[in-house]
């Protein structure tokens, strides 16, 4: 107010408690600040920006590997961020699903990790890398070389001096998704609570994410057990927390909504499921993400939606499934059977003369549909 007041200017400032600022201290990268001849530079964003919108606008980082390991460094061997900068390698290589090429990274990064004297340090990064190596082997269904790596992991971090609480609740979590993975729902359970106990010791359990994500996945294992009430509990607390910590930035949520819609729709909460189905598709026709899931989500809302007698909205997503259909797969795919169908069904009972009638004959191991109405040939 008073620069406002004096110079006539408007200047926008973030301020930071003491507490927040010893927050963001303790979490920046380990190696931080360590070498001279580096410039290490931290990025504070005024609101109402926030990295969400900066993500959007300028998309998802995805760094050329290849180019930074040439350019990186790797002397001095015995060096702390060597050991950090093979497991982000590591990661991003995992994001991209080149086990091999993440497996080297994780490998190297424990062989300069043992050559350090600071044996504490080294046991409790090591833990976290063997985590990482259980989930690499996990996403290829290598189920007893992750549960090997996994375990040490637990093992090895439950002995080291230096324990972040959020850390062993993410090899809880993939301890859980081994469990789950290989349908031992009941020790997935285990797993994923041990999680959640581990992260309310931090006191921050509402600000975490990963808080919701073990909710969610507590409540898919009910799921497979056919505990309804449980199920629906768990991912009704998932939904409260997620929405507490990303509002209505529900696109980094995608997956966990089209589920939690598929539960609602079961339990006769049918708006809240198709309100859900609708902002997942506006987020899928506005992104990279697989056609294919686009494509399952219209197929669920429209079953849905059809099922519920809302027709006018099924004929409009319908024509949507139709055209992408059409598009992709085209007009011989046995794919356009149901949407076809459905939208017969429509017609049948809102425009019963100008219903859509089909056909489709078979042609060796190949069909053609023949449709018949000025309205279908309107959408082809």
């Amino acid at each position: 107010d008073t620069i406002k007041q004096t110079c006539n200017l408007e200047i926008k400032a973030v301020v930071l408690s003491k507490d927040d600022m010893a927050t963001i201290v303790k979490q920046m990268p380990k190696g931080w600040g360590s070498n001279p001849e580096w410039k290490y530079n931290t990025l504070f964003l005024i609101p109402p920006y926030n990295i969400r919108d900066i993500i959007a606008e300028i998309g998802e980082l995805k760094p050329d590997i290849e180019i930074l390991e040439k350019g990186f460094d790797l002397k001095p061997k015995g060096n702390i961020l060597i050991a950090d900068y093979h497991r982000a390698f590591g990661q991003a290589y995992l994001a991209e699903e080149q086990y091999d090429k993440a497996l080297s990274h994780f490998e190297k990064a424990i062989e300069t990790l043992k050559s350090l004297q600071d044996i504490d340090h080294a046991m409790s990064e090591i833990a976290l890398i063997n985590n990482d190596m259980g989930l690499l082997y996990l996403k290829q269904n290598k189920f007893s070389e992750a549960q090997n790596c996994i375990q040490e992991s637990l093992s090895q971090y439950q002995l080291s001096k230096e324990i972040d609480n959020l850390e062993l609740a993410k090899i809880y979590e993939n301890q859980g998704l081994l469990f789950h993975q290989q349908k031992e729902y009941k020790k997935a359970i285990d797993s994923f609570k041990k999680g959640l106990e581990t992260i309310r010791k931090t006191e921050r359990e509402h600000e975490v994410p990963l808080t919701a994500e073990l909710l969610w996945r507590i409540g898919g294992s009910y799921k497979q057990l056919n505990e309804e009430e449980r199920t629906l509990q768990y991912f009704n607390d998932a939904w409260r927390i997620f929405h507490e910590i990303f509002g209505e930035e529900n696109r980094i949520i995608v997956d966990f909504l089209i589920e939690y819609a598929e539960l609602l729709s079961t339990k006769n909460k049918v708006e809240r499921a198709i309100q859900y189905y609708k902002e997942v598709i506006t987020i899928l026709t506005t992104s990279e993400e697989s056609s294919q899931k686009l494509l399952r989500v219209l197929e669920l809302l429209n079953n849905l939606l059809i099922k519920n007698k809302k027709f006018q909205d099924a004929e409009k997503y319908l024509q949507i499934q139709i055209t992408m259909l059409l598009h992709e797969k085209g007009p011989e795919s046995f794919n356009l059977l149901s949407p076809y169908i459905n939208m017969a069904t429509i017609l049948m009972d809102s425009k019963p003369k100008e219903a859509l009638t089909l056909s489709w004959r078979f042609q060796g191991n190949r069909f053609s549909f023949v449709f018949i109405s000025d309205y279908c040939d309107s959408i082809i």
